[in-house]
Parts: C-alpha cells; structure tokens; sequence
C-alpha cells in the first residue's frame, strides 16, 4: 500500500532525525572523531539470536512501553487537550504532548517504544472503525519515530475485555447480554486465575465462536497494512499476554497457542513483509518465567515473555529474589529456537519497597544475558488504569525517583560480534568487548544526565578512535583495524 501523505511526511521527519544524528556538532568532516552512522530506516532484522540494523550492525533495544494510561479512552498515554475529557482541557495539545512523551524517552537514552492499542478503540462495534482513533495511533508511531524510537505495534489485552477489569478486546465479542465494567479493579490480575466468565471468552475466541477469530485477524490485516507504512514501525505484537481459557495450560500453549502464532506470522508477512513478528508466552510466564509453548513456524520471530517478580507484583517489596534463573531460562528458549529475546514488561508500582533496586538489578541481568527489554511503563495523567501506578512520571510530566534506574549506558548498535557488555550505575562506568570490523562505526548510548563534565574513554585491542556526542547521547566507536575491542567508559 502506498504511504498516505502523513505518512510521507513521517519519513522525511524521520530521515531529518537521522541526518541530525549523522551530522552532530563539532564532529564533522575533518574533524576529530566519528559522528553517528546515518541510517537509511529504523528496520530490524533478526538473525538467530540477534537484531540487526540496517548497517548489519547488532542492536540491543531498550525501550518502555506506553503505557498503562493507553488501556482506557481515549487510549493515549498522555493528556491532550482536544480529548474531549473535561479533566484534559488545560493538557496541550496532542501534537505537542506527543512531541514532549516521546522526547523524553529519548532523553533517557532509549531505542524503543512498545506502542500498546486497543482493539476496542480501534473497532467498537463490529465492522465500523474508528479513523480518528487510527489516525492518532498511527501519529503516535510518527511522533515516536521523529525522536528515532523504534516502534512495536502491540495488541494489548488484560483478561480479555472493559466487563472483567481488563482491557482490549471490543465488548462485542462477547456473547450478549455484556455486562457494564466493574467500578472496583484493584483487584483485576486474581481474575486470570478462576473466573469461568473470562475463561468463557477465551474459549470462545480460540475456537473462533462467533467468527470472533476470523475478527480479529481481519483487524490484524488493516491496522498491519496501515503502520507499516509508518517509517517507524519495527515489529507486530500479536497479543499481550492471552490467557487459556478452560483448557490446561500444559496443552494449550503447544496445541492452540502455537499455531496461533504460526498462523498470525504468516498473516503479518503478507501483508507486512519484512516485519518482526513478536510473540509472548501467555500471562502464567510473566510469574513463573516457564511456559509449554513451542517454536512457532515462521521467520522474523522475536520472543517477547514478561516477568514480574513475586514480592515485587503481590507484596509491594523487593525480596532480593534471584534474578539470574527465570531470565536465564527466558534467554534460554530464546538459544533453543534461534530467536531473539525481548522482555516485554517487568517493573514496579510507587509503593514498592526497594522497586529502585528491583529495576536496578533487573537491568543488570539483562545485560550480562544480552537480553532487548522495554520496561513497564511511562504514562502521563490522572487517570490510572485500576490504580496501578507504574508510570516513571507522575501526572504532572516530573519523573518518580526510581526513573533514573533507566538511564543507563548500553550498546545501542555495534559492528561486529558483541562479546561481553557491563554498566555499573554507581560508578557510572560501561565495558564493552566486541570483535571489530575495521570501517565499523559501534555506537554506545551514554545519556548526557549521567555524564555532565564529560566522560574518558579508553580503547585497548584493535586499534580506533572515538567521539562523544553529548547532543544526542551516543559515543561513537570507529575501529580502524580488525581485532577484539575493549572500551571502558567512565565519567569526567
């Protein structure tokens, strides 16, 4: 399909990004150092267990979602003012909100963002679309892609749907009458565990009752076909934790959940060719980090599971649990299939107990296992989708002490096979081993909060030569010959 005239103007937006990040101060032509490698396009591929950009170079995304505010209408994880909500009045307006969410997740230093959207928003009742909601889905891809964020389009569901405290699939999918939504959810995630109501609605979409399967890829179809036209769009989430229903999780997750995700990425690469296709492994894993399923058919795949740590989700307080096991065996299916492993979602809520250190030692684990993650969740506003609270921001746009846990250095883009990478957030001090290639242009994103006079850096191996940019957060590394690269990073 051919881009739509937003569309068109996305890209050039995008490409002027690039350019800008090609073309940084004080590292021009002649000048001292390498500036960043302009990219052609923001697109991924997977090759086994990597990501690679379009310069064949190895990328390690970090990224948040956004957000939780997203579940509830107008599914957007900010205010804006033309919302129509009496309390979003006084909000800018959504261009400009847009513009500064996503700017600050650029500033943190991330590479990507987990887009969710609503199947409700999108399709509230059968067969009528919603433009205006697509439209503004489809700006938040452009707006995120202006600051040069990956973007993963992502069907977000919680326990089905608005009438059992969830989110995502249209109410209409359920067999009449359809209950109103609950006024108390506090409580919603214990519902996934026995309500013959919601096992009841996955039962019937499993089984396409209704036609309500045939439903939900004929959407899949559009909103595909609509967002890769977007320069920004990377990769299709084919849905946010799904749950089994009446059947055995043991079985259900090899007979009915796998060649659901066969058949979705054969869908998705007709009409999106090229694109990733992520899939999770259903909401009992973002507990146990186990699951039954089974390599899904297809090319392009990213596994994409969640993980919430047990103290942390139901006690509100950091145990100092072991990290290393659930992410390891994560990473480890990830190796069995040949597929790249992206942690969805993990976080803390405000109140937890030590959630700084949680998020501390999480990031810490998913870099000594190379593991992409976007972290649960940024989102802006008053409304809170069942009281929650996850958001690194509060609803007045001021960060939550525990945000700063994200700002952190990593490897955003290396030429050659990463060896080994670590980042100490005390020290603020990075090491990064690589195999070179000599021409390569390694690009270690080092946000400029954490290095306010400045950082040293020391090569040792191959030889090269490096320059910083403060402007955009990137320390470029362009290895002159061939060889194992040792750069350590420490601040001024």
């Amino acid at each position: 399909m051919r881009p739509t005239r937003r569309g068109r103007a996305a890209t050039r937006l995008a490409a002027a990004a690039f350019a800008c990040l090609a073309c940084a101060p004080g590292c021009g032509p002649g000048e001292s150092g390498p500036a960043p490698a302009p990219l052609p396009e923001l697109r991924l591929r997977a090759q086994g267990v990597r990501l690679l950009d379009a310069l064949g170079r190895e990328v390690w995304l970090r990224g948040v979602n956004a957000g939780n505010r997203s579940k509830l209408a107008p599914f957007v994880p900010f205010a804006f003012r033309e919302s129509g909500l009496p309390e979003q009045a006084g909000a800018p307006p959504f261009a400009d909100a847009a513009r500064e969410f996503f700017a600050r997740v650029q500033a943190w230093g991330h590479d990507a963002v987990r887009l969710p959207f609503s199947w409700e928003g999108l399709e509230p009742s059968p067969g009528r679309w919603d433009e205006e909601y697509l439209e503004r889905y489809l700006a938040l891809i452009d707006a995120a892609a202006a600051q040069g964020l990956r973007v993963i389009v992502d069907f977000h569901q919680d326990v089905y749907a608005s009438p059992f405290c969830g989110d995502g699939f249209p109410p209409w999918t359920l067999p009449p009458p359809v209950p109103p939504p609950p006024e108390d959810c506090q409580g919603w995630f214990l519902r996934t565990l026995d309500d013959p109501d919601i096992e009841a609605a996955f039962d019937r979409f499993w089984a396409d009752q209704g036609g309500v399967r045939t439903a939900f890829e004929a959407m899949w179809r559009r909103l595909a076909a609509e967002a890769w036209a977007r320069p920004g769009v990377v990769a299709f989430e084919v849905i946010n934790e799904p749950l089994p229903g009446s059947a055995r999780e043991a079985d259900w997750a090899p007979d009915v959940l796998t060649p659901f995700y066969s058949r979705l990425a054969a869908l998705l690469g007709e009409v999106a060719p090229g694109a990733l296709v992520v899939f999770d492994a259903g909401a009992a894993s973002s507990a146990t980090a186990t699951t039954s399923l089974e390599r899904p058919a297809g090319e392009g795949l990213v596994f994409a599971p969640h993980y919430y740590d047990a103290s942390v989700f139901m006690l509100d307080q950091w145990s100092q649990a072991d990290l290393g096991g659930p992410l390891g065996r994560l990473r480890a299916l990830g190796d069995g299939w040949q597929v790249p492993v992206l942690l969805g979602e993990f976080g803390a809520r405000a109140r937890c107990q030590g959630g700084d250190d949680f998020l501390r030692a999480m990031y810490a684990e998913l870099d000594a296992r190379g593991l992409h993650a976007t972290v649960w969740e940024a989102s802006q506003d008053v409304l809170d989708w069942n009281q929650e609270d996850y958001s690194l921001v509060d609803p007045n746009g001021l960060e939550r002490p525990w945000a700063a846990e994200v700002v952190r250095v990593y490897p955003a883009a290396v030429a050659g096979r990463l060896v080994s990478f670590g980042y100490d957030p005390e020290s603020r001090a990075a090491r990064l081993t690589y195999t070179a290639e000599v021409g390569g242009l390694t690009e270690l994103a080092a946000p400029s909060r954490l290095f306010p006079r400045g950082l040293r850096v020391t090569l040792d191996g191959a030889p090269a030569r490096q320059a910083y940019h403060p402007e955009v957060g990137r320390l470029v590394i362009e290895a002159l010959g061939e060889g194992e690269l040792r750069v350590e990073v420490d601040p001024l």
